[in-house]
């Protein structure tokens, strides 16, 4: 039986994981710096042409679906100028997802909405669309 772990394979330090909601921010941040450091050692690996495990393969397509789901359908209008227009729609899918589905503390998603909107700096139809469009992906990250 073989030991080794792949280059996406998680340390044995992360086999205890609580509830997004049940985290301190410093517990959150080290999960956040592991998936970054994660994706990071896989994204290498990718490039080098290494062989990948099944588990290791499914979380790149996983990520390039992802990916994929991001790209707009029509060049960025705004407004407000071009730094209105973009904003990370995954990255505020996924924080959408996580204030919804908190355990210790949920928000409404119309709550949700308009904290992103204001963070992004979009307004709240635009964050709704982008919610809309990219939530189902993030929701399947956290199922």
């Amino acid at each position: 039986m073989s030991t080794k772990k792949g280059p996406g394979s998680p340390g044995p330090e992360s086999s205890a994981t609580l509830p997004l909601g049940q985290m301190t921010d410093e517990q959150f941040m080290v999960m956040v710096d592991r998936q970054r450091a994660m994706f990071a050692r896989l994204a290498d690996a990718v490039a080098a042409g290494a062989e990948l495990s099944r588990l290791d393969r499914k979380i790149v397509a996983a990520a390039l679906k992802l990916a994929a789901s991001n790209l707009p359908d029509s060049p960025p209008r705004s407004r407000g100028g071009a730094h209105r227009a973009q904003f990370p729609h995954g990255d505020a899918a996924l924080e959408f997802v996580a204030m919804v589905r908190s355990p210790s503390h949920p928000v409404s998603e119309t709550a949700a909405i308009a904290a992103l909107a204001e963070k992004y700096d979009v307004s709240i139809e635009a964050m709704r669309k982008s919610i809309k469009k990219n939530a189902p992906a993030a929701e399947a990250l956290f199922d």
